[in-house]
C-alpha cells in the first residue's frame, strides 16, 4: 500500500518487518497489515483531511481502517473502507 502513497507524492519508510510509515505535510500515518488484506492506518492527521484521506484510499481500491484520536488518546472517529 505504501507504493500507492509514494506514487501520489508522499514520503515512505519501513517501520517494521511488514509495516510502513507514510507522510505528507498534513498527515503521518503507520500502515499496519491486519486480518487478510486489510490495513490499519493510524498516526497524526489534520482532522479536516480525514474524509479526503478516506476518499484517496477508496480511489486506490484498497481495504483500510482509519482511526482519529484526540490529544488525550481517546478515539474520536473511525472509518473503514
Amino acid at each position: 500500500m505504501a507504493a500507492y502513497f509514494v506514487g501520489a507524492g508522499w514520503k515512505s519508510r519501513s517501520s517494521s518487518w511488514d509495516a510502513y510509515e507514510v507522510e505528507t505535510n498534513w498527515c503521518r500515518v503507520e500502515l499496519d497489515p491486519v486480518d487478510g488484506s486489510d490495513t490499519l492506518l493510524n498516526g497524526v492527521i489534520d482532522p479536516g483531511k480525514l474524509d479526503g484521506l478516506a476518499m484517496l484510499l477508496s480511489q486506490f481500491r484498497l481495504s483500510f481502517g482509519l482511526e482519529l484520536y484526540d490529544e488525550k488518546g481517546g478515539l474520536r472517529r473511525e472509518i473503514h473502507g
